[in-house]
């Protein structure tokens, strides 16, 4: 029998649902397999092209690729699903068309954050499938099962122009050696026009994007909230944060092209993204 990813105890004999079949309903996805875009190359993105050339598409059974144990499978994984069901069927189920739309809701988010980053960082650690495997350490896991969210762990919601069913996205952790903010990892779902990205630095920070609800490390509202493209394009804007941050702490040019402007926020221009 192997051992428990979450608790690390013995006779793990359950591979469950990756992400809950009510979830997939909501937006009705396949409940029995995820499509999953992994982004390999982003050269073009850093020369101003604005375009990945090597997005890979593939499916994955809706299961978990590692073993649970029954008391986390049916203990607090279970009561979590049961209790962020309401709050996150009613985020899928909110209309919404615009910015207004977004700042209308926020009193619920703030009100839900809490639960809602818990379950966000659960399906993210269940489909752990779409990074490489030792991108997400262990660690992450026996924090999530103690209750808490790891140091360096975000967690930012954001809505898209075109709903999708469920599908689940990571970006490339290229990080050069003198990189200052290393991501670990960073992947994003969306289901219907909501996107929720979950990312990991083990490094310094770096400014979380003026575009989205930020829901952890604490709550707030960007001050360029936007109803972005698609969910490649939020991953885009992310890498662009990170290696925009990385040039700025070597004391390098912008190679950017125009993406970022000091003292100016950034130029936003829609990503040509498939």
């Amino acid at each position: 029998m192997a051992n428990c990813k979450f608790c690390g105890g013995p006779n793990a004999s359950i591979r469950r649902h990756a992400v809950p079949t009510w979830f997939l309903d909501d937006v009705q996805a396949d409940t029995t397999v995820i499509s999953s875009y992994t982004i390999y190359d982003i050269t073009g993105l850093r020369a101003g092209h604005f375009h990945f050339p090597d997005v890979v598409e593939r499916t994955h059974e809706n299961l978990t690729d590692y073993w649970i144990c029954d008391s986390c499978a049916y203990g607090w994984i279970e009561d979590m699903n049961v209790a962020v069901q309401e709050p996150m069927t009613t985020l899928l189920n909110e209309d919404i068309q615009d910015v207004q739309s977004v700042l209308d809701f926020t009193g619920f988010l703030s009100e839900n954050a809490a639960l809602l980053v818990r379950s966000a960082f659960e399906v993210v650690l269940a489909c752990d499938f779409i990074v490489e495997s030792s991108s997400i350490p262990d660690s992450h896991y026996r924090a999530l099962n103690e209750g808490h969210i790891p140091a360096g762990v975000s967690v930012e919601l954001s809505f898209c122009e075109e709903p999708s069913p469920f599908r689940i996205l990571s970006g490339p952790i290229e990080n050069e050696p003198d990189d200052i903010s290393r991501c670990t990892y960073r992947v994003a779902f969306q289901a219907g026009k909501m996107v929720m990205m979950v990312r990991h630095v083990d490094g310094v920070p770096y400014d979380p994007d003026p575009a989205n609800v930020i829901l952890h490390p604490e709550f707030i509202v960007g001050e360029e909230l936007a109803i972005m493209k698609n969910a490649l394009e939020i991953i885009g804007w992310d890498i662009i944060a990170m290696e925009y941050f990385n040039e700025k702490a070597r004391s390098r040019e912008n190679t950017f092209l125009g993406l970022y402007e000091e003292p100016k926020r950034r130029t936003r221009k829609h990503l040509d993204l498939p």
